[in-house]
């Protein structure tokens, strides 16, 4: 994943949703000026975690997949996507998770994602 294509889609969610860098640091429990450098997206800026990528999904109600920029969402092709074939597979079946699914707060739960705490 690079810098660029996941800055570009986190700001046209955003935008989408109507969200701004404030509001989306509330929502999601990460701090706004790393919301900020993720918008940014300069070359020495870092990339998100996978928390706080499931963060940003969930407070924007969209799916990793969006986030990270994949090409075909749900093909399991990432254009630029550094992420292993593992934590790919990881990432495509939390987001075919229904949102009801008792298994999708068990993850967070797991990962410590809580939306009062921040990264």
């Amino acid at each position: 994943m690079e810098n660029s294509d996941f800055s570009d889609s986190l700001a046209q969610i955003m935008k989408e949703r109507k969200v701004n860098q404030v509001e989306l640091a509330k929502i999601s429990g990460i701090k706004q000026q790393l919301i900020s450098s993720y918008i940014r997206g300069s070359k020495t800026a870092r990339l998100p975690s996978f928390k706080n990528l499931i963060r940003l999904a969930n407070a924007l109600d969209c799916s990793i997949d969006q986030l990270i920029g994949l090409d075909d969402i749900g093909s399991g092709k990432a254009v630029g996507s550094d992420l292993t074939s593992d934590s790919q597979k990881i990432v495509e079946a939390f987001n075919r998770l229904p949102k009801e699914d008792w298994r999708r707060e068990a993850i967070k739960e797991i990962l410590g994602l809580n939306p009062k705490s921040s990264t």
